[in-house]
């Protein structure tokens, strides 16, 4: 038991002592607007949601229609035998600023002849149908590329001599009815370990700016891209336009033919804020030491 007092306009800063700060599962619980650990459920045994929400602010997060999803002992997948995979959809909507985080895995083995793509994070509103998505949208998060682009986060299992067979998380992000990047950007930008397989525990944080662009931190490294305002703005209209919610979990993109498999231990979203590289790294080592013992693997 604590007791943290607060005095409204004070700064004690230049005193050099150590600052107090609020945490929520041991994650830090400013702007913190959800939190989902993935951590309920029978091991084996089909999930059937919702993500309970570990924040205090009670948004729970169901299973999007259409799902294949399991209790694991790491979180949750979507079984042995490849498929549309699962999500869930939170009901925090897409702000102007903001900064999603997990940790999550590819579980199907990594091919030269098979590409396939799942999405760790995204929006509804790149659905077909932003307030009731389904893993079987033939469009899944590139319903609106036309008319304000996409934005996700995407993991490749396709092995060739750019992406190898080794651990990358990537950022999806082109302009409105072109194949190009935010900023001149190419379309997508990862971050990778050589030194780590596909299918090995990431942990990640993106943060969101439609001023600046976005940031993805994770395996080591980022991704940054600036100077983004006018497609990072056009894609935010769309969001706020069709009540674009968070999207969580192991979905695939277009909802590939070939069907992916993936799994999910921990997400979560600070809304309001796009968070510095620095706290990200903060965010992240927390987030790892959290579900150390319960992953019982590495996490990059």
């Amino acid at each position: 038991m604590s007791l943290k007092i607060v005095i409204p306009g004070a700064d004690f800063s230049g005193l050099g002592n150590p600052k107090v700060e609020s945490l929520i599962e041991g994650l830090p619980a400013d702007n913190l607007a959800a939190l989902y650990l993935f951590d309920t459920g029978v091991e084996g045994a089909a999930w059937a949601g919702p993500a309970v929400d570990k924040s205090g602010f009670g948004r729970d997060a169901p299973l999007v229609a259409a799902s294949t999803a399991l209790k694991s002992a790491g979180g949750v997948n979507n079984g042995a035998v490849a498929n549309e995979g699962f999500a869930v959809l939170t009901p925090v909507g897409i702000s102007s600023k903001f900064t999603v985080f997990g940790v999550s895995r590819n579980n199907l083995p990594a091919s030269a002849a098979v590409s396939t793509t799942l999405m760790p994070w995204s929006s509804s509103g790149d659905w077909a149908a932003p307030l009731a998505p389904s893993v079987s949208d033939g469009t899944a998060g590139a319903a609106a590329q036309a008319t304000a682009g996409r934005f996700q986060l995407n993991q490749q299992n396709f092995v060739s001599t750019s992406t190898g067979n080794f651990a990358e998380m990537g950022v999806y992000a082109t302009a409105a009815n072109v194949s190009t990047g935010w900023a001149g950007a190419t379309a997508r930008q990862d971050v990778r370990n050589a030194a780590a397989a596909k299918g090995s525990w990431i942990a990640w944080a993106l943060s969101f700016d439609a001023a600046v662009g976005y940031t993805l931190r994770g395996i080591g490294s980022s991704v940054i891209v600036t100077g983004a305002a006018a497609d990072a703005a056009i894609w935010l209209a769309r969001q706020t336009s069709v009540g674009g919610r968070h999207i969580f979990g192991a979905p695939a993109y277009l909802s590939d033919p070939d069907n992916v498999r993936g799994e999910m231990a921990l997400a979560g979203i600070y809304d309001g804020v796009a968070k510095s590289v620095a706290d990200m790294d903060v965010l992240l080592a927390r987030v790892k030491t959290k579900l150390a013992a319960r992953i019982g693997a590495t996490i990059l």
